[in-house]
């Protein structure tokens, strides 16, 4: 790490140094200060508005895949009795060919 960026972590803000940062604003925009004021606090808020968007957007994918692994899941076990069911009804046919083969050998 460079010995620039050692010192800026190490920088802690006192109240002069917010005083002096202050008065550099004031004397680089004037009178203009309260617009930029105005604007800034409009860029954070669309900003925020932005970010909240894109979260419930996340949001509501999220709980639609959480929908349609339910639905597959509930899909997948109403299918299971079926095959069950034939697989159950094609072992006793099996077994019934097995047992007759037996009986007339």
């Amino acid at each position: 790490m460079s010995s620039m960026g050692s010192l800026l972590i190490g920088w802690a803000v006192g109240y002069m140094e917010i005083i002096g940062i202050l008065v550099v604003a004031l004397v680089i925009f004037g009178n203009r200060l309260p617009q930029v004021g105005r604007n800034l606090a409009r860029t954070i808020t669309s900003f925020r508005k932005g970010l909240h968007e894109i979260e419930d957007e996340v949001r509501e994918d999220l709980e639609s895949v959480d929908l349609e692994s339910d639905v597959k899941a509930a899909l997948e076990r109403s299918a299971e009795p079926k095959q069950d069911a034939k697989a159950a009804a094609v072992s006793q046919d099996e077994n019934a060919n097995a047992s007759t083969n037996a009986k007339s050998s």
